[in-house]
């Protein structure tokens, strides 16, 4: 019986140790930073360049969908260019809109500490930011997956935003509430 009551001492004691507390949690906490005005946010390249902005959502490849091999995952390209005719939706962003997406790519994650970022290794981008130059052509680009939290841009010289997972859930809201879809379809 003494064994008995020593072995179960032990495993509570050990399934003790084990539990988190809401005091262990990870939690951002606040950094007291200094916000980047609309004027500075514009400032960085391809906002600066952009003569209009817009947020597509598109369908990875039939072949992707059905499991057959495929390159690579990203934006439709022709010639190294976005191919318009297969972006699904698009939206044109006005100048309060670009605030509001901007202050998100570059705000956002500058207001926390973080302790961590999730990582999933899926990337299967079905959104970008497309920027367009005075010809109406699409010049850069950054595409982004929201289901891994993850993004890439189509140059170097474009200024990323620090990734976090607060930004990502922000910028997948703004384009679910102008109407763009963010989820696999499959269409």
């Amino acid at each position: 019986m003494k064994g008995l009551a020593t072995i179960l001492f032990l495993t509570f004691t050990v399934i003790s140790y084990g539990q988190d507390t809401a005091s262990n949690e990870l939690k951002p906490t606040p950094t007291g930073f200094v916000k980047y005005s609309l004027n500075k946010r514009l400032s960085f390249f391809p906002f600066t360049s952009a003569k209009q902005i817009k947020l597509v959502s598109f369908h990875l490849q039939d072949d992707a969908i059905k499991g057959q091999q495929r390159r690579s995952y990203s934006i439709p390209l022709l010639n190294g260019k976005v191919d318009l005719s297969k972006l699904t939706d698009v939206v044109e962003l006005n100048s309060s809109q670009i605030d509001s997406l901007t202050d998100i790519l570059y705000n956002d994650c500058s207001k926390w500490t973080l302790i961590e970022q999730s990582k999933v290794m899926c990337y299967m981008p079905r959104n970008a930011i497309v920027f367009y130059n005075q010809k109406n052509e699409p010049f850069e680009y950054i595409e982004i997956c929201f289901e891994c939290l993850g993004f890439k841009t189509s140059s170097n010289e474009i200024i990323s935003p620090d990734k976090c997972d607060i930004m990502f859930k922000e910028l997948q809201l703004l384009f679910e509430r102008y109407g763009l879809s963010t989820k696999m379809s499959n269409k």
